[in-house]
Formats: structure tokens, sequence, C-alpha cells
């Protein structure tokens, strides 16, 4: 058996880096590499609310629904909790326009 150098309770210690609903959102798009689903939807989009770990998933049939599903993502959550989204932060996988990026405050 092979023992890791690292803490038992590293887990543990994970902090959150906000303090309150919607102030950073992570999102990443991801695709389908062999497998097509049943309405031919190859690609999906992840909301993970930092503070709250809640994550919303939306499956996509082109990368080109990732700005339409964020605005429905938007208006869904910020109507809810009465807030509005501070930092959305992705992976620069191209998921979004650069017009868009600078309008959302999304790095």
């Amino acid at each position: 058996m092979y023992r890791l150098n690292t803490p038992r309770n590293l887990c543990n210690n994970f902090a959150n880096y906000t303090s309150n609903l919607l102030e950073l959102i992570h999102s990443n798009l991801g695709h389908y590499k062999y497998t097509i689903s049943r309405g031919v939807k190859k690609c999906y989009i992840t909301f993970i609310n930092d503070y709250s770990r809640f994550t919303k998933v939306y499956i996509l049939s082109s990368k080109d629904e990732t700005i339409d599903k964020f605005m429905i993502y938007k208006a869904a959550i910020e109507n809810q909790l009465d807030r509005k989204i501070m930092i959305v932060r992705y992976d620069r996988g191209r998921e979004y326009d650069t017009t868009f990026l600078e309008k959302y405050h999304i790095e």
C-alpha cells in the first residue's frame, strides 16, 4: 500500500472563497466524446455557485447555445434569490465571446 504525504483532513480544511450566494459562479462547457444523447445533444454546460456548491447542468445541442443558457440561468437564479451575480469564472475554453465577457464581468 502507498501512503500519501498529505494530511488526512485535507478535505475538511477546504474553505469557501466567497461569503454570500452568487458572489462567484463557476462555469464549464463539456462535450460527449463518444456518446450522443437521445435528442442528439452533444454538449453540456454547468454553473456552480461557489458558496453553496449548488450546481445546475444544461444539456446543449451545440456550443452556440451557451450564451442563451447562461441568460436563462442568470434570470432564474437572480429572481429566485433576489441577488445579482457578481463574477462568473470559466476555464477560457471559448465558451463566451469577448463583448459578452466584458458586459457580465466574466473572468
